[in-house]
């Protein structure tokens, strides 16, 4: 299956079009300096439910960075005109609504694309990187952006663009893709007696990550560095995790509240839909016994009882590669003596299936 690629697109003139492939198009209204502002958009997609993990819902905003200088971002607060000499460099929000979109900065304002009108005219390029969601991202010098999650929160990066105030020049497009890897829980007791030996479920935490070598990771770096083509290999090479937790908590489906909310009954008629973690992306081996992620599970009657989930392509192959911008969804049976864990691809940018059998 292809990876799928989220495109947003801000159009000035025919509005914006969200379909499997979507994009951000930034139009100057003239040739001279103008703001980037009162924009466009409709929806052409599904309906999200999904909210924290799609990020597709309205209103939808992304953090839109901009800069004259290319690779680097500090936020100085230049906008184009000529009392900065028609500098760019500024953080700005990037809002859809149903009806309409806005390119505006924290104090309102956007930027313009620089406009020489003495003689033949010259034109500046405007770099932009784009990132979703639209807060919590920094930087210490402009040459990188860096996020913190904790499993609810879906994180995504275009790779920089540019364009000019040139009406003959093409528009730049921000190409988004998924920075994490989204794994969804399905569960079940196999029968009323399986149900009854464990209890209610308590508490479900993931807990390591890369074979059990280390904690979740929770913080992640892009580099800006340098340009980067627009594709998951070379984002990737421009990634870096780091952990301060030991471990992230599961959420309910379409919702940021922690799962389990209070002890849960383990269903026993069919698996049933009921948590996900958006979560650090691993370099999954083709080895046999590897876990790319580790549970630790609570029950009333049972604890702590450690789950591996091994990914596999196939049901007798082994997933090789890394999961970034991936989807799994994990399968936990609860039996008399075990929790079999088994993951099959939906979705996003889909990677393969695990499975995996771990005794009590």
């Amino acid at each position: 299956m292809k990876d799928r690629i989220i495109i947003l697109s801000l159009l000035t003139l025919s509005g914006l079009l969200f379909s499997a492939c979507q994009t951000i198009d930034i139009f100057p209204r003239e040739k001279a300096c103008v703001e980037l502002v009162e924009l466009s958009a409709v929806m052409n997609d599904r309906p999200e439910t999904r909210t924290p993990i799609e990020g597709i819902s309205y209103p939808f905003s992304v953090a839109v960075w901009a800069s004259t200088t290319s690779c680097s971002y500090p936020n100085v607060g230049k906008d184009g005109t000529s009392g900065v000499s028609y500098q760019v460099d500024k953080h700005l929000t990037a809002t859809f609504n149903q009806s309409s979109t806005t390119l505006n900065g924290p104090d309102n304002s956007g930027v313009r694309y620089p406009y020489n009108e003495g003689g033949d005219p010259v034109f500046a390029n405007v770099y932009f990187v784009g990132l979703y969601p639209s807060l919590g991202w920094s930087t210490a010098s402009g040459t990188n952006a860096a996020f913190t999650f904790d499993g609810s929160k879906d994180a995504m990066y275009a790779p920089q663009v540019s364009g000019n105030g040139d009406p003959a020049t093409s528009a730049p497009t921000l190409t988004f893709y998924h920075l994490l890897t989204y794994l969804r829980f399905n569960i079940i007791a196999e029968s009323d007696a399986a149900q009854n030996a464990w209890g209610r479920l308590t508490s479900i935490k993931l807990t390591k990550q890369n074979n059990g070598a280390s904690n979740p990771m929770n913080n992640l770096s892009i580099s800006l560095d340098s340009p980067v083509p627009a594709n998951i290999g070379a984002i990737e090479a421009k990634s870096t995790f780091t952990s301060s937790v030991s471990q992230l908590s599961l959420y309910a489906n379409g919702t940021n509240t922690v799962f389990p909310a209070s002890a849960y009954t383990i269903p026993t008629s069919a698996a049933t839909p009921a948590a996900y973690v958006i979560c650090a992306p691993v370099t999954a081996s083709d080895a046999s016994g590897t876990n790319e992620y580790t549970l630790t599970i609570n029950t009333e009657k049972r604890a702590p009882v450690i789950v591996g989930v091994n990914l596999k392509s196939g049901l007798s192959t082994y997933y090789s590669g890394s999961t970034m911008g991936k989807e799994f969804t994990v399968n936990l049976t609860f039996t008399l003596n075990h929790i079999a864990a088994s993951a099959t691809v939906n979705g996003w940018t889909t990677g393969g299936i695990g499975k995996e059998d771990v005794s009590e």
